[in-house]
């Protein structure tokens, strides 16, 4: 019977999964781990049977899903999409943000990620504003843009 893995946490180049199912087994995760080096971008594996966790640290274009997909045909594990939604918003979300991101630089051949489409669309929002005489931002949007600086500077991303 193949486990069962939630995504805890997705960003470019980096995945984590947890088996709730397999916590403590080490022979499970040492297996799944010689496993997983074969799959293509890997540069860094690190798996925890304490914890019931595996983190990768991949090619930026590799998503969670194409591990996914590379684990189940392995046999090691598959994604349970279900097990997600006990996750937060904010974590479901950056995973499907992640895809798409991955999916718009392949379809652009690199030209264009998500940070570059926001960053256009907020330039042409800001010659709008000009051209019709408005030059100041609103305070709200101030203070969000300050607090999403501040987040954004954070370098360790949760575990």
């Amino acid at each position: 019977m193949v486990s069962s893995a939630v995504v805890v946490h997705a960003v470019q180049g980096r995945t984590r999964f947890r088996l709730a199912s397999r916590k403590g087994d080490h022979a499970y995760f040492t297996a799944a781990v010689e496993q997983l080096k074969t799959l293509p971008g890997l540069h860094v594996l690190e798996a925890n049977p304490l914890t019931g966790s595996i983190m990768l640290q991949h090619d930026a274009e590799v998503t969670a899903d194409d591990i996914g997909h590379f684990a189940e045909q392995n046999g090691l594990f598959s994604i349970d999409l279900e097990g997600e939604k006990g996750l937060p918003v904010t974590l479901r979300a950056s995973h499907q943000l992640q895809d798409f991101d991955t999916k718009l630089q392949g379809a652009s051949l690199g030209e264009l990620d998500f940070r570059s489409v926001v960053f256009l669309l907020l330039v042409s929002m800001a010659a709008v504003q000009l051209w019709n005489g408005r030059i100041m931002a609103p305070a709200v949007s101030l203070l969000w843009y300050a607090v999403s600086l501040l987040l954004d500077s954070e370098k360790n991303p949760p575990q």
